[in-house]
Formats: structure tokens, C-alpha cells, sequence
């Protein structure tokens, strides 16, 4: 999620690509609420809905990501 959010913030600096920041912006407001509802929820068969859900919308960004020439930027843990 960090990764692609620094995509959208490259994507709204690039005149090429500021039309896919709402789309691109709504999948990740997808995948954030579902990682909060699996944070709050202690229901093994909700949670494991949620991680399919995610799961979905993960690969969504996949896609999106290779057919729309976002740029993910690397990953660096501290």
C-alpha cells in the first residue's frame, strides 16, 4: 500500500497519467478499509472473506500497474 501510494503521488505530477489518480485512489481506499476491518474483526471465517477480498483487490492493482505505466516505487525498511 505505501508502494502504491507513492505511485499515485508520482502519477499526479505526470500529465500523462493524473487521469488514473481517482481510480488508482479508489483501489487504494479498497485495500486500506479491508486491512482495517481484518485489524478490528476476530471472526476466523470474516477475516478469512476479508483476505480474499484483498487478495482481489491487490491483484487489481497488479493489473492495473501492468497495463498503465505506473511507476511503484522500491520499498525501503528502516
Amino acid at each position: 500500500l505505501v508502494r502504491w501510494n507513492g505511485a499515485i503521488a508520482h502519477a499526479q505530477h505526470d500529465r500523462r497519467l493524473r487521469s488514473h489518480v481517482p481510480e488508482m485512489a479508489e483501489i487504494g481506499r479498497d485495500l486500506q478499509a479491508l486491512r482495517d476491518w481484518c485489524a478490528r474483526t476476530h471472526k476466523p471465517s470474516l477475516r478469512r472473506a476479508l483476505i480474499d477480498e484483498a487478495n482481489k483487490v491487490m491483484r487489481r492493482m497488479q493489473r492495473f500497474a501492468a497495463v498503465t505505466p505506473v511507476r511503484l516505487p522500491d520499498l525501503v525498511l528502516h
